[in-house]
């Protein structure tokens, strides 16, 4: 099923998305992996752009951990709170529909923030400052998973996930073909959904690995440090933008002073 969906997407892409770059200015070139030296060294040339690859491999990093580790967090902190209560251990069946329903809140919020609540925001707010709404969002709701202390903790835990997640990943999207010069769209964000995608495949294993060892609390925290670490670029990128601002500012006094 997912490999249909992509190929739906592929296909659709092919038929529907018209050609950004004009016929007069298109030339042939030599195929470059996205994870290739000379195409991370070209994508990070541009001010700001490695400092933002940072943040969305950082913040994919420690979302991916959920992927891989949340069934079986969920399904721990089910038979806990059946403990604390003195209830017999919940079925399989049923701690298998919880932890289903719980995926579903989780898309049904990331629908809500990312298709009505974000195009109001990004009206009103840089997008940097969503990026580090998002950073903050996703530690908090990370760090907050493997001590939900009942159910009601537990939706606020996800739904600050989801909502951190939901976001900082469009404007990081938009913050990093802004980097880019017009012809090198393509080839700049393909970098980063690699990198993103090389999150994907790290965040479930790493976080699996640290899980059976030390267990959740330990992985949740691991991935609540990604995120805390993609906050501390996002802060230093808006530290820079608020330097550039000024910069402008004086020379234009000085123009007209």
């Amino acid at each position: 099923f997912a490999a249909g969906l992509c190929l739906a997407n592929l296909g659709l892409a092919a038929v529907l998305l018209p050609e950004s770059l004009p016929e007069g200015r298109r030339r042939p070139r030599q195929f470059k992996h996205p994870l290739s030296p000379g195409s991370l060294r070209a994508a990070a040339a541009p001010p700001g752009a490695p400092v933002l690859f940072a943040i969305y491999f950082l913040a994919t990093l420690g979302f991916s951990v959920l992927y891989g580790t949340f069934p079986f967090a969920a399904g721990g902190l089910l038979k806990s709170w059946a403990k604390i209560r003195g209830s017999p251990e919940p079925a399989y069946t049923y701690i298998h529909s919880c932890i289903n329903g719980l995926w579903a809140y989780m898309g049904l919020v990331a629908v809500v923030v990312q298709g009505g609540l974000l195009g109001r925001l990004a009206r009103r707010v840089s997008e940097v400052a969503l990026v580090r709404a998002g950073t903050v969002g996703l530690a908090l709701g990370l760090a907050w998973i493997p001590f939900a202390g009942g159910p009601v903790a537990l939706l606020l835990a996800l739904g600050l996930v989801a909502s951190g997640q939901g976001l900082a990943g469009p404007p990081l999207s938009s913050l990093v073909s802004q980097t880019a010069p017009g012809e090198t769209y393509g080839e700049v964000l393909g970098v980063s959904q690699s990198l993103s995608a090389a999150a994907r495949a790290l965040g479930p294993t790493g976080g699996g690995l640290v899980l059976e060892r030390l267990g959740a609390p330990a992985a949740y925290v691991c991935a609540a440090l990604c995120s805390v670490g993609a906050l501390g670029f996002a802060l230093s990128l808006a530290r820079r933008a608020a330097d550039d601002h000024a910069t402008r500012a004086s020379l234009g006094l000085r123009r007209w002073g």
